[in-house]
C-alpha cells in the first residue's frame, strides 16, 4: 500500500535540522559536557580535552558558517549545564557520594564561560 500511494513522489532526504525538528544547540551540548566533565577529571589529559572541547565547538560553528549569537551562546550554556547537572545527579544516587561535585561543577562552569567567551563564571 505505501509503495502505490508513493509511486508519484521522488522521496528525498531531510536531515533533522531541514525539516525542522529538534535543537542543534541541545545535541553539541551533550558531547560538549562531556569534554569538560572529563577535562575537570582528566588528570594529565585536561588540555587534550579542553583542546577537543574548543574544535567540536569551532567545527560546529564553521558548519554554519556563522558564529553563536548571544542569545544562543547562553542557551548552550545552559544546555550543557543541564547535561552535567544530569550526570552528577546520576553520579551521586549511584555511588551515593557527591565528594568531588562541587569541583567538577565549579570548574566546568569556569571554562565553559571562556569557552563560549561568556565572561568569567561568578
Amino acid at each position: 500500500m505505501l509503495g502505490t500511494a508513493t509511486e508519484a513522489i521522488d522521496p528525498g532526504v531531510l536531515g533533522w535540522r531541514e525539516a525542522g525538528l529538534g535543537d542543534p544547540l541541545t545535541d553539541l551540548a551533550v558531547p560538549l559536557g562531556e569534554l569538560l566533565e572529563m577535562g575537570v577529571l582528566g588528570g594529565p589529559h585536561t588540555d587534550v580535552l579542553r583542546g577537543a572541547a574548543y574544535s567540536l565547538l569551532d567545527g560546529y560553528v564553521e558548519g554554519r558558517r556563522r558564529q553563536l549569537s548571544g542569545t544562543e551562546q547562553r542557551a548552550l550554556a545552559s544546555y550543557v549545564a543541564r547535561s552535567v547537572l544530569d550526570h552528577a545527579q546520576l553520579r551521586l544516587w549511584t555511588s551515593g557520594t557527591g565528594v568531588a561535585l562541587p569541583k567538577v561543577l565549579g570548574t566546568v562552569e569556569r571554562e565553559l564561560a571562556l569557552l563560549l567567551c561568556l565572561g568569567p563564571a561568578a
